[in-house]
């Protein structure tokens, strides 16, 4: 389990009484790697799947693939990985002892 800084729904900081919220970030991890593109984290330039590529170009197999494999290097394993005609995922990781 990773803990980090927590977002909020619109990717704000979160913040309560004055402090930042610190908890587990697993989703939150795998939301952003799924949402952001290639270039988008300054020391990581290769990290992101640049989901809306693959929307706009209506290609929900290599979108799969590509979610795989960017999870996969960041060492979570997927058990299930499934993406609706409507796009929505339904993902279940086991996430790396870190």
């Amino acid at each position: 389990m990773r803990k980090d800084v927590l977002l909020n729904d619109g990717g704000d900081l979160l913040i309560r009484n004055g402090s930042f919220v610190h908890g587990n970030s697993d989703a939150q991890h795998i939301r952003l790697l799924i949402k952001s593109a290639p270039g988008d984290w300054g020391q990581s330039p290769l990290i992101g799947v640049n989901s809306n590529k693959y929307i706009q170009a209506n290609n929900l197999e290599q979108m799969k693939s590509e979610i795989i494999n960017m999870l996969k290097a960041d060492k979570y394993r997927v058990k299930k990985l499934k993406i609706g005609s409507d796009f929505e995922i339904d993902l279940t990781v086991i996430t790396p002892n870190v």
